[in-house]
């Protein structure tokens, strides 16, 4: 095996979650060397293009695909859960509550109607 490959241990299972997303269904090794690593960039950057999140910055992606993830059924989200998904970008708390400002002016997410202070919901959806 070549020394410029890195390897990843993935192990995929087999599951339709409720909303009917399908996911691949793999149980092995993945390869992945510098050239493959550019492609999905690529193909990520096509997609981020689609959806109109090539102009946010990198801190607002991990905070959408952040909301992304915390999200539920009804689109909603608690700015706590949020917070507690987005730690490992350690950023100033400041700072993350001017992304949050940031992606509800850019129309990315909106105040829960006559709900609490820290609700909010996703507006774009993928």
């Amino acid at each position: 095996m070549a020394s410029n490959l890195s390897q990843f241990d993935i192990f995929w299972s087999c599951c339709i979650d409720h909303g009917g997303k399908y996911f691949l269904c793999w149980n092995g090794r993945f390869e992945i060397n510098g050239e493959t690593l550019l492609n999905l960039k690529k193909i990520l950057n096509f997609a981020e293009a689609g959806l109109e999140l090539q102009h946010l910055s990198l801190l607002e992606k991990e905070m959408y695909y952040g909301v992304l993830e915390i999200a539920d059924h009804n689109n909603e989200f608690s700015s706590d859960l949020l917070k507690d998904t987005v730690k490992m970008l350690d950023i100033p708390h400041a700072t993350y509550h001017r992304v949050v400002r940031s992606l509800l002016q850019k129309g990315f997410i909106t105040k829960a109607i006559d709900r609490k202070r820290n609700a909010y919901v996703l507006v774009k959806t993928i």
